[in-house]
């Protein structure tokens, strides 16, 4: 027999494939059962996860019912759950919502599918849904239901109660559960009321209102009944004739407060919406050996009610300054695309003749929240006087003014509405004599009306022509004498030809004149009756405007020099009507009012305070209302209820009152029936008797006196009210109620009739009281043993049975030593007796004191440094940020150093590190190198700083380790501004109800008249982020001159997104102004800016060099804070203030 050696080839595969099918299955089933432990795995977290969900819900049910939402997600925070407002919560692979949905139940109060019967208010249901991606495309979800129950609530929303009791499961908004005979729920519908007494009305106050015109009496064309008050019938003028006689809002700004202050004309003007500004010229102030003088635009925010809203949005200077010059007497024009043009009188500090005429651009934002200058002309034509400037067509305009002593002139230019680039083009002298106080207003075409002061003080009137491209026709020139005398002039259009001037005529007294302008020769006629006196006694400088169809309102310097407004009808034809009302609107020296119509009866006037005052002037706005000419049913008009009111069961009635409107004396008397109108009583001074006169009437001041009288059981009851006007007075009636008070009669001889404790009441002889106690038991105390008694022998003795203090002569001396403690009773932990003496123990140096010297000191530069700060970075590590002065070289060097300070004081480490952040090349001037720099701590070991470099503002970060070693992270450039300038004064502050997010807060050396806040965000480790929002803060009557006019800010947090900023204002080159400011802002949790509600102005000096410095404030609570500074006379003060929310 042979043997085989091996394996044939066909075994071998056989062998293999019998292998393979083996181990495939053993790998699927593998690869199935980790599968499936790893899908169990997910399924046994997402149920964790919805059950987590399930259980939180529950528990910020138990907290408050009210926190449920829509649909939401839950955070875990400080050992409690909430809801956030994201509906969709990621966990790692997971996504989590919340959803709730109302209950309804059925007829049955079964829950059921909404809208069901009623919706149960008390009941939510609860979705719960965790879901997860198995594999792309596949996914996964569990899902918890189930209801929550308010159970224990009390809170029930009843609509009303027309649905009647018998109610025992609350389902029926409009049912209760049960009422007993004494309640009334269906006399009036969806009321309850108590029920009132058998037999009539009882003692329920009887109220009158007017609703319903069918219930009174009354003559319909007297009286008229509507919107729930009886009012007298008036009729309505189409002229608004009366002022509404109270200052509505006022503002003021210093725009003359310093050397050689002027006291002449600025102008108000609208800008868009609700958004006006006022322009006006400062004056002098005094800088660096001269006086400069500036134009300032200042924004505000006016409502068409008048109401100041933001009296301060913006305000910032325009135009060029010259040394020892200022600017006077200003008017503007709109130019286009939000541009204006500005004239004015540049003068000399000594108000000598060198004049010249000044125009300036500028554009204003529709919000008021920018205001730039465009172009500036520096002056021609000196000396010039009072320029006026009025519009020839869209970018070309005319100004007039006086040259020199004698002659009138007109300049007409072109303004770019784009560049704001301003170019002459005709001048024509239209009077060569004498040209004052000149005034232009375009008449139709390219026909203008001049009116002026001519030779011998006339007034002067001319017509001239100027094309739509500003060249002036010298030829055709009409001239007319309209008075003897005139001072100041304005000129408005009425109707047609037809123009109206007012003017300050013979004898400074006010005058109004229409005449009639002829549109092709232009030759000047006077209409009939086209002149009135409008002021006997005195009118100076003015504005004139017309409000609408034949109203005109003028406001001007008047009597005592005080600010009055008239209004004047002047007809279409020209003739002049009367003048129908005045109104003093403030009692102190004004000059040169400038009127702005706000709304339809609103009215801005904005005027120049401090006339002779050469030292401090200010501009004021004041804004009040007018209103049509009414007149109203004049004589006695009588009303009175159709059904009498009908009183029983009471004692007397207590009380008569009216609510009512009643305007320029008008009243309203009455008289009372006690039989339903058969008679009518009134009091007579002594009773209630019967009226025989039409005027046997009271007021319902006297009625309510005497009420408690008037018969309250002869038959029902009513007034008559009697409108008393003479044609002027608005007499209104909303409401009239009758008061009265309940009496009963009870007498107790039936004790059948009540319900008492026989046991303790007694009724005996008609009358109730407690019987008498059936034992007496009686505690003394004797004295007879001391020992049963509390007491200081020293001061009672207790013996013989008796209790009584210790009686001490004048030599007697009570001695106590404190030889043994044991007979003592004293505190252990605070006393201790040593030495024949108890005294306090001793254990440690006091709280708060002050160690007599340093415990060590070191120093930390070796030049002048300013503006330090130091702030705590990290463990015992502290920062010290300070200004190096090295003014000699015209350098700034910012450096902060580290140091080790420990806990005690004791060490001072040697520095730690140092980094020096800029080197700044344009300190040029003195002080630029002291200037505060902001730093704050981000976190252990980052800080982030505020400083500036050249132009450049910059926030930069920097990260500090364990070894007190600098390194450098970002840096960025949050303001630019050109030319060169050196911004100043940081401070940087965490916003604190946002994440990462932190307001900066400056100025610079040449915006004396503004400073800035910034937004930013900035990580915990220092990166850097993009602005997020500015803010412009324009400045509290500042000076506009170059000097540090802010110090020491401070931004502090107080509650919600509110914040409060504290700084100095001051010069120290002058005797301007001086204040402590604070200023509150709001920064939302995303870190917009909004606008400054409110700003306070504490201890405004003048005329001193030591103005208030150096403030520093401290929050006490969520709306109280306290600061502290140093007044002009070097005081110090500490004060608080509050601040809302």
């Amino acid at each position: 027999m042979r043997f085989s050696k091996g394996q044939s080839i066909l075994g071998v595969i056989i062998a293999m494939a019998i292998f393979a099918l083996m181990a495939s299955s053993i790998a699927k089933t593998s690869v199935g059962n980790i599968s499936a432990l790893n899908q169990g795995g997910e399924q046994s977290r997402a149920e964790a996860l919805a059950i987590e969900a399930v259980e939180s819900v529950r528990a910020i049910k138990d907290g408050a019912w009210n926190d449920l939402y829509s649909s939401t997600t839950i955070a875990f925070a400080d050992y409690d759950w909430s809801f956030e407002s994201s509906n969709v919560e990621t966990i790692g692979d997971y996504t989590r919502t919340v959803e709730f949905a109302d209950v309804c139940r059925d007829g049955s109060n079964v829950i059921t599918t909404c809208p069901g019967t009623t919706t149960d208010l008390q009941a939510k249901k609860v979705t719960v849904t965790v879901a997860w991606e198995v594999r792309p495309g596949l996914n996964n979800s569990v899902v918890k239901e189930f209801y929550l129950t308010n159970w224990d609530s009390r809170e029930w929303t009843q609509t009303d109660w027309s649905s009647g009791p018998g109610q025992s499961i609350l389902s029926d908004l409009a049912a209760f559960y049960s009422a007993d005979e004494f309640v009334d729920y269906s006399s009036t519908p969806g009321e309850i009321k108590i029920m009132e007494l058998a037999g009539g009305e009882g003692c329920i106050a009887k109220s009158w209102d007017f609703d319903t015109a069918e219930e009174y009496t009354y003559t319909s064309s007297e009286i008229s009944i509507a919107s729930s008050k009886a009012y007298l019938n008036y009729t309505q003028s189409s002229n608004i004739e009366s002022f509404g006689g109270s200052i509505i809002g006022s503002t003021d700004n210093y725009s003359n407060n310093a050397y050689y202050g002027s006291y002449y004309r600025n102008k108000l003007i609208h800008i868009s919406g609700d958004i006006y500004a006022m322009v006006y010229n400062y004056g002098y102030y005094y800088y660096g050996g001269g006086y400069y003088g500036r134009i300032y635009v200042r924004t505000m925010e006016i409502s068409p009610e008048g109401v100041i809203v933001r009296p301060n949005i913006r305000t910032t200077y325009i135009g060029y300054y010259y040394s020892y010059y200022g600017y006077k007497n200003l008017d503007v024009k709109y130019v286009g695309n939000n541009m204006y043009v500005v004239s004015a009188e540049r003068f000399y500090y000594t108000q000598s003749s060198t004049r010249y005429l000044s125009l300036t651009t500028f554009t204003v934002s529709t919000d008021g929240s920018t205001i730039t200058q465009k172009s500036y002309n520096s002056g021609v034509d000196s000396p010039s006087y009072d320029p006026y400037l009025e519009e020839i067509s869209p970018g070309y305009f005319a100004v007039i003014y006086r040259y020199s002593t004698t002659q009138g002139r007109i300049r007409t230019f072109s303004v770019n509405s784009t560049t704001g680039a301003i170019s002459y083009i005709s001048l024509y002298s239209f009077d060569t004599v004498a040209g004052d106080y000149p005034y232009i207003k375009k008449t139709t075409g390219n026909q203008f009306l001049i009116s002026y002061r001519g030779s011998g003080g006339t007034l002067q009137l001319k017509t001239i022509n100027i094309s739509n491209t500003g060249v002036i026709d010298t030829v055709n020139v009409q001239s007319y004498q309209l008075d003897s005398y005139v001072l100041y002039s304005k000129i408005e259009h009425v109707s047609g030809n037809i123009y109206a001037v007012v003017y300050s005529g013979p004898g400074v007294t006010g005058w109004v004149q229409t005449v009639s302008v002829d549109p092709t020769t232009g030759v000047i006629s006077e209409p009939a009756n086209n002149s009135l006196q409008i002021d006997a006694t005195y009118l100076y400088n003015l504005d004139f405007a017309k409000i609408t169809g034949t109203s005109y309102i003028v406001a001007y310097r008047g009597p005592d020099n005080d600010g009055f407004a008239k209004l004047v009808s002047i007809n279409d034809d020209g003739s002049v009507g009367t003048v129908s009302d005045t109104y003093e609107f403030y009692t102190a020296d004004v000059n040169f009012p400038s009127i702005v119509q706000l709304g339809n009866y609103y009215f801005g006037v904005m005027v120049n305070n401090g006339i002779g005052n050469t030292t401090y002037q200010k501009d004021l706005l004041f804004t009040f209302s007018a209103g049509y000419g009414v007149s109203y049913s004049s004589g006695i008009s009588t009303i009175e209820p159709t059904i009498s009111y009908t009183p029983s069961g009471f004692g007397s009635f207590v009380g008569f009152d009216e609510v009512s409107t009643k305007t320029n004396g008008g009243e309203i008397y009455y008289q009372l029936s006690d039989n339903n109108g058969s008679d009518w009583k009134y009091w007579d001074g002594s009773s209630w008797a019967t009226t025989t006169l039409s005027t046997d009437y009271n007021t319902a001041e006297e009625v309510g006196l005497h009420i408690s009288g008037f018969s309250t059981s002869t038959g029902p009851v009513s007034f008559k009210a009697y409108f008393d006007g003479d044609g002027t007075q608005n007499i209104e009636l909303d409401k009239i109620t009758l008061d009265c008070k309940e009496e009963f009669g009870y007498d107790y001889n039936d004790k059948t009739e009540y319900t008492y404790d026989k046991w303790k009441v007694d009724f005996r002889d008609g009358i109730v009281g407690v019987k008498p106690a059936l034992t007496t038991s009686t505690a003394v105390w004797d004295f007879s043993t001391y020992s049963q008694y509390y007491y200081n022998s020293i001061y009672i003795d207790v013996s013989g049975g008796q209790a009584r203090l210790v009686y001490l002569g004048l030599t007697d001396t009570i001695t106590y030593d404190y030889t043994t403690s044991a007979e003592y009773l004293y505190d252990s932990e605070k006393i201790e007796f040593e030495e024949d003496m108890a005294r306090l123990k001793h254990i440690g140096s006091p709280l708060g004191l002050i160690s007599d010297s340093p415990i060590e000191k070191t120093i930390l530069a070796g030049i002048p440094a300013y503006a330090s700060d130091i702030v705590h970075v990290r463990e015992d590590i502290y920062a010290y940020v300070y200004n190096l002065d090295n003014f000699s070289s015209g350098k700034r060097t910012v450096r902060i150093i580290n140091k080790r300070i420990s806990s005690d004081g004791v060490t001072i480490s040697n520095d730690l590190g140092s980094y020096t952040l800029t080197v700044n090349s344009t300190a040029t001037t003195e002080g630029d190198d002291r200037q505060e720099i902001g730093i704050v701590k981000l976190s252990d070991g980052y800080l982030a700083l505020a400083y500036s470099s050249g132009s450049n503002t910059y926030v930069a970060t920097v990260s500090v380790d364990v070894n007190g070693v600098f390194s450098y992270i970002a840096s960025s450039v949050i303001y630019h501004y050109s030319p060169s300038d050196n911004a100043q004064n940081f401070s940087i502050a965490k916003v604190e109800n946002a994440t990462d997010i932190y307001v900066v807060s400056f100025d610079y050396l040449y915006q004396a008249d503004t400073f800035y806040l910034k937004t930013i965000p900035i990580s915990s480790t220092g990166v850097i982020g993009t602005i997020i929002s500015s803010y412009t803060v324009a400045t509290d009557n500042g000076p506009p001159y170059y000097s540090y006019a802010y110090r020491n800010p401070n931004i502090m947090y107080m509650s919600g997104d509110v914040y409060v900023l504290s700084y100095d204002w001051y010069s120290p080159y002058s005797w301007e102004l001086g204040k402590t400011i604070l200023r509150s802002f709001r920064v939302d949790a995303t870190g917009n800016i909004y606008s400054m509600p409110s700003s306070a102005g504490i201890d405004s000096v003048s005329s001193s060099s030591l103005q208030n410095r150096n403030v520093s404030m401290v929050k006490l609570s969520d709306n109280y804070l306290a600061l502290v500074y140093q007044d002009k006379d070097r005081n110090g003060w500490l004060k608080t203030y509050s601040v809302s929310a």
